[in-house]
């Protein structure tokens, strides 16, 4: 309950449109953008260079980026942003998905949990208290290895005495 509140209240007083943590991740992709070139090809489509050799498209009205960065995280990834700031106007923060915003935190906070009374104060009950499941200890020593599958060796691997056998099998042979 205190966690909840705690929460609650930390986000009431952020005054941005995303959450903390991924705003610091956004703020450190765009410094990042910085290393990137980005040109316009028609529509919302950009070709972004990283360091002269690896060149991505980005299409900013599908929101794609072929490093996938960001449909798995949620937010724009390094390319996306360079293209973002090649064209001017637009708001990095607003291709943030909605589950990043904090209204939608605030809404997750918005049900209370409601206070109880302690155990103490609840009503006693005519059934007998419930009990954890007996443990019977089961028969013979306790496994410490694991079970080995059909291709693995079974047994212990010993090495031979001598470690030079190929050697010697084959110095009767003279050099040539």
């Amino acid at each position: 309950m205190r966690r909840t509140q705690g929460r609650r209240d930390k986000m009431l007083k952020w005054n941005r449109p995303i959450c903390p943590r991924i705003f610091k991740k956004v703020e450190g992709n765009k410094a990042k953008a910085g290393a990137c070139v980005a040109m316009w090809s028609g529509g919302g489509k950009f070709q972004v260079s990283v360091g002269g050799h690896a060149q991505y498209i980005v299409d900013l009205e599908l929101r794609t980026c072929p490093c996938s960065a960001r449909d798995l995280q949620g937010w724009p990834c390094v390319h996306a942003i360079a293209a973002i700031n090649y064209k001017g106007g637009l708001n990095v923060m607003d291709f943030v998905d909605d589950c990043y915003l904090t209204t939608t935190y605030l809404k997750i906070y918005d049900n209370l949990i409601l206070p109880m009374n302690g155990m103490d104060m609840w009503d006693k009950s005519d059934f007998p208290p419930c009990l954890p499941p007996s443990y019977s200890k089961q028969p013979g020593r306790p496994r410490k290895c694991r079970n080995k599958e059909e291709r693995e060796h079974k047994g212990k691997m010993k090495m031979r005495a001598s470690s030079n056998q190929a050697e010697t099998a084959l110095s009767h042979i003279p050099n040539t």
